[in-house]
């Protein structure tokens, strides 16, 4: 019966290791900076941005290389200009491609810049929107091939 009992407490040594590893392994860490403060001012916000008409077209074709990633903002009553927009792009898989790029305005609205993508795999993006009306940000994800 001992021997039961000791196999078992092995066993289940054994599993914790096993356990404590992968949960190491694919821990990517937190993805949003200052995410409470962020949380806080989330539904005000999107109230904000409903009252403003804010709206966003993306040219999101992306490949590994260079790209040129363009973004045209607007609102009810025409273009937002002037606004300091960055964009966040971050590897899901790892930490180490993680960029952030400021974003010029090319025209009236419309922002651009490029960014690199140095492999595949599957991305994370964040556009942040700040200008005296409102200070926003987009997330999306999408599958590099």
């Amino acid at each position: 019966m001992k021997k039961v009992i000791y196999g078992l407490y092995a066993l289940f040594f054994v599993l914790m290791v096993i356990t404590f590893y992968m949960a190491n392994k694919v821990y990517d860490g937190l993805v949003e900076e200052r995410y409470y403060e962020k949380s806080k001012k989330y539904f005000k916000t999107k109230k904000i941005e409903e009252d403003l008409g804010l709206t966003l077209n993306f040219d999101q074709d992306m490949k590994i290389g260079k790209n040129i990633f363009r973004v045209s903002i607007s609102k009810k009553d025409g273009q937002l200009h002037g606004a300091n927009t960055i964009l966040f792009i971050g590897n899901i898989a790892s930490e180490k491609y993680d960029r952030r790029y400021p974003l010029q305005e090319d025209a009236p609205g419309i922002y651009k810049a490029t960014v690199e993508i140095p492999v595949k795999g599957k991305w994370l993006f964040r556009l942040d929107i700040e200008n005296k009306e409102i200070i926003t940000d987009r997330r999306w994800t999408t599958v590099i091939e």
